[in-house]
C-alpha cells in the first residue's frame, strides 16, 4: 500500500512538470527558425543606422562647409567693394576732409561727390541698396535713404569699431541686415569720424541658401545671434535653434554632434554668425525603417512555417511514443503480455522492438524469480532451524568460557603480588649497590687525594732537602763575609795611617810655607788643600768603618738565626720523614680497603642481575597470565557477539522468509 501511494504522490508530481516532446519539438523549430533572424535583424539594423548616420553626417558636414564657402564668399566680396568705396572713393580722395571745410563751396562740391560716389556704388552692386553716412553732427549722407531718420541717429549711440560689424536689425527696422562702420579721417591733421550704414539685398544670400538640398524635414538657418534669424529654409522652432547656438562651439569653423533625436551641423563665419543644419534622425532611416518592418513581418511569416513543419515533425515522433505510454500504464497494472506493433524502417521501429525485446525478458527474469523464491523460502527454513540450534551451542560455550576467564583473572593477580614483592626486594638490593657505589666512588675521590698528597710528600722532603743546601751554602757566604769584612777593616787601618801622614805632610808644608814668606803663598794654598783633603779622607774612613762595624754586628746576627734555622730545618726534616712513613701506612690500608670494596660491588652486581632475570621472569609470567586472560575476555566476548550475530541471523532469517512469501504472493499478480 505504502509503495502504491508513493507511485501515486510521484505520478501527480511529474504530470505538474510534465512538458510532451510535442511542445518542445514545435518551440526548438521556432527557436531556429526565428531566433538567428531576429538577430540578424537586430544587428543589421543597428549597423546599417549608425553607418547611415556617419555618413550622412560626413556627408551634411562636407555640405555645409560648402554652404560656409559660399555664404563667406558672399561676405568677404561684399566687404571687399565696401571697402574700395570707404578708402578709395571717400577717405583717399579726401572727400571727407573737404566735407568739414570751412570753404563753403568746397564743402558743398564734396557733399555732391560723396552722394555721387554713393549712387554709383549702390548701382555698381546690386547687394547694397542704401548706403548713409552718419556724421557726429548728426547731418546724414544718403541717396533718399528709405532707413528711418530717428534709426539712422541711433547709430552714433552704439559702438562701433572700424571693423566691419554685420547685423539684423536696425532701429524699428528688425528684418533687415546691415553692415555698419566706422570711418576715420583726418580734419586740419585733427581726427574725426562718421559712422557708415549699409542696408543689404540679401536675396543672393537666400539663393545661395536656398540652393542647398537637404533631406526630407530638414532645416537651414543662418543666425547673427542667439535670437535672430537672417534666413531659414524649411521649419525649425525659435527655441530649438536658441539651443542649439548655447551649445556650438564658436572657436571651431565647423562641427557635428547629436541633440534631441536631430544630427546638428554648423559652420561658424567669419562675420561672427552660424549657419546651422537641422537634420531629424527619422529621416534618415525611414527607409530603413521601412526595411526592417518588412524583415520582421518575414520573421513573423517564418514562425508560422516552423510551427506547421514542427507540429508535422512532432506527430510523427510523438504518436508512436505516446502508443509505448499506453502500453506501460498497462503494464504498470501487471499485464506483462503487451507489445507494441512494429511499422516502418527508422529509430521508432527499432524502439518498438527494443520494447518488445524488453519486455520478453522481463517475463522470462519473473518466470526464473518464481523458481528463486520457492528454493530461497525452502532455504530459509532450514537456515532459521540451525540458527536456533546455533543458539543453544554458544549459550553453553559462554558459560564454560567465562569459568576460564574467572580462574585466569586469580592466576594474574597472583603473578601481579608476586612481582611487586621482586619489585621490592630489587629496590632494596638497588639502594644497598647504590651505597657500596657511592663508597666505592668516595673512596676513588681518596685514591687520588692519596695520590696527589704522596706526591706533595715527595715534593716536601725534596724542598727540605734544597732548604738545608741553601742553608749550608748561605752559611758559608756568610764566613766568606766576614773575612771579607775583616781584610777591609785591615785596609781601613792603612787608610787611617795614609791620612795620618798626609795631615802631618800638610802641616809641615804650612810651616816651610810660612818660612818661605811671601813666595810661599802658593804653597801655603796647596798645604791647606792637602789638609782638608787629609781630613775629609779620616772622616770617610771612620764612616767607612762605623758601616763596617755594623755590617759586621749584622753578620753575626745573620750567623746565629742561620745557625737557628739549620737546627729547626734539621727537626723539621726528621718530622717529615716520621708523617711520611705513617702516611705510607694510611695509603696501604686504603688500598685494601678499595680491594674490599670492589668484591662487595661485584657481589651486589650478580645480586642484582640474579634479581633481573627472577623479576623479568615473573612479569613474563604476569604478562603472560594477563594475555591469558584478556584472550579468556576477548573469547567470551566474540561467543557472546557470536550469540548475538546467531539470534540476529534467526531474526533476519525469519524476516527473509516472510519478505519471500510476501515477493511471491506480489510477483503471482503479474500475467505471464
Amino acid at each position: 500500500m505504502y509503495r502504491k501511494h508513493t507511485k501515486k504522490i510521484k505520478t501527480a508530481e511529474h504530470a505538474k512538470h510534465f512538458k510532451s516532446i510535442k511542445t518542445q519539438l514545435i518551440i526548438i523549430c521556432i527557436l531556429f527558425a526565428i531566433v538567428p533572424l531576429i538577430i540578424v535583424n537586430i544587428l543589421s539594423t543597428k549597423i546599417s543606422k549608425d553607418t547611415l548616420r556617419d555618413t550622412s553626417n560626413q556627408l551634411t558636414v562636407q555640405i555645409m562647409n560648402q554652404a560656409g564657402i559660399n555664404v563667406t564668399h558672399y561676405i568677404d566680396q561684399t566687404e571687399k567693394s565696401l571697402t574700395k568705396f570707404t578708402v578709395t572713393d571717400l577717405i583717399q580722395s579726401n572727400l571727407l576732409s573737404n566735407f568739414y571745410s570751412t570753404d563753403l563751396m568746397k564743402k558743398m562740391k564734396a557733399e555732391k561727390e560723396i552722394k555721387d560716389k554713393i549712387i554709383y556704388t549702390e548701382s555698381l552692386d546690386s547687394t547694397m541698396s542704401n548706403i548713409s553716412l552718419i556724421f557726429r553732427d548728426g547731418v546724414i549722407l544718403g541717396n533718399g535713404t528709405s532707413i528711418p531718420k530717428e534709426d539712422l541717429v541711433f547709430v552714433n549711440s552704439l559702438n562701433i569699431t572700424d571693423k566691419y560689424t554685420w547685423t539684423s536689425g536696425l532701429g524699428s527696422e528688425s528684418e533687415k541686415v546691415y553692415i555698419l562702420q566706422q570711418l576715420t579721417f583726418l580734419v586740419d591733421n585733427e581726427k574725426q569720424s562718421c559712422n557708415l550704414v549699409v542696408e543689404l539685398n540679401t536675396d543672393n544670400l537666400k539663393t545661395i541658401l536656398d540652393g542647398i538640398e537637404l533631406p526630407d524635414s530638414s532645416s537651414l538657418s543662418l543666425l547673427s545671434d542667439k535670437d535672430t534669424q537672417v534666413h531659414t529654409k524649411g521649419n525649425v522652432h525659435k527655441s530649438v535653434l536658441s539651443q542649439v547656438w548655447d551649445t556650438i562651439n564658436k572657436k571651431e569653423s565647423t562641427g557635428s554632434f547629436s541633440s534631441n533625436d536631430q544630427m546638428v551641423t554648423y559652420y561658424n563665419l567669419n562675420n561672427g554668425w552660424s549657419l546651422i543644419s537641422l537634420i531629424p534622425l527619422s529621416s534618415l532611416t525611414k527607409q530603413l525603417d521601412f526595411a526592417t518592418f518588412l524583415i520582421w513581418l518575414l520573421i513573423f511569416l517564418a514562425g508560422i512555417l516552423a510551427i506547421i513543419v514542427g507540429r508535422y515533425v512532432a506527430n510523427s515522433f510523438a504518436n508512436p511514443i505516446i502508443l509505448l505510454m499506453d502500453l506501460m500504464k498497462k503494464a504498470e497494472n501487471g499485464d506483462m503480455t503487451v507489445r507494441a506493433k512494429v511499422r516502418g524502417q527508422n529509430e521508432i521501429t527499432r524502439l518498438c522492438q527494443s520494447f518488445n525485446h524488453m519486455f520478453d525478458n522481463i517475463c522470462a527474469l519473473l518466470r526464473e524469480t518464481k523458481d528463486v523464491i520457492h528454493h530461497t523460502i525452502m532455504d530459509t527454513e532450514k537456515l532459521t532451524a540451525a540458527a536456533t540450534n546455533s543458539v543453544a551451542s554458544f549459550d553453553q560455550l559462554s558459560f564454560s568460557i567465562e569459568g576460564i576467564a574467572e580462574g585466569t583473572n586469580n592466576q594474574a593477580e597472583d603473578a601481579t603480588e608476586g612481582s611487586q614483592a621482586m619489585s621490592d626486594l630489587s629496590d632494596e638490593i638497588g639502594k644497598l649497590l647504590m651505597t657500596s657505589k657511592n663508597i666505592a666512588k668516595s673512596n676513588e675521590g681518596s685514591k687520588e687525594m692519596i695520590h696527589t698528597a704522596t706526591k706533595s710528600m715527595d715534593s716536601l722532603n725534596d724542598s727540605m732537602a734544597s732548604s738545608l743546601k741553601v742553608v749550608e751554602e748561605i752559611r758559608k757566604s756568610m764566613n766568606e763575609l766576614s773575612i771579607f769584612n775583616k781584610n777591609v777593616d785591615s785596609l781601613m787601618k792603612l787608610l787611617d795611617d795614609i791620612s795620618e801622614q798626609t795631615n802631618l805632610l800638610s802641616l809641615n808644608a804650612s810651616i816651610e810655607a810660612a818660612r818661605a814668606g811671601e813666595a810661599g803663598k802658593g804653597f801655603a794654598v796647596v798645604a791647606e788643600e792637602i789638609r782638608n783633603l787629609s781630613e775629609q779622607s779620616k772622616n770617610s774612613t771612620n764612616i767607612v768603618r762605623d758601616n763596617l762595624l755594623k755590617m759586621e754586628q749584622k753578620t753575626n746576627d745573620t750567623f746565629t738565626f742561620i745557625e737557628k734555622s739549620t737546627l729547626i730545618f734539621s727537626t723539621q726534616e726528621t718530622s717529615v720523614k716520621n708523617a711520611d712513613e705513617t702516611f705510607r701506612e694510611l695509603v696501604h690500608n686504603l688500598l685494601t680497603v678499595d680491594t674490599n670494596l670492589n668484591d662487595i660491588n661485584l657481589q651486589l652486581q650478580g645480586m642484582q642481575s640474579l634479581k633481573n632475570k627472577t623479576s623479568e621472569k615473573i612479569l613474563n609470567i604476569a604478562a603472560l597470565t594477563e594475555e591469558t586472560a584478556a584472550s579468556a575476555e576477548q573469547v567470551k566476548d566474540l561467543s557472546n557477539e557470536q550469540l548475538d550475530v546467531i539470534k540476529d541471523l534467526s531474526a533476519l532469517s525469519k524476516e527473509l522468509s516472510d519478505s519471500m512469501n510476501t515477493l511471491n504472493t506480489s510477483i503471482q499478480a503479474f500475467l505471464l
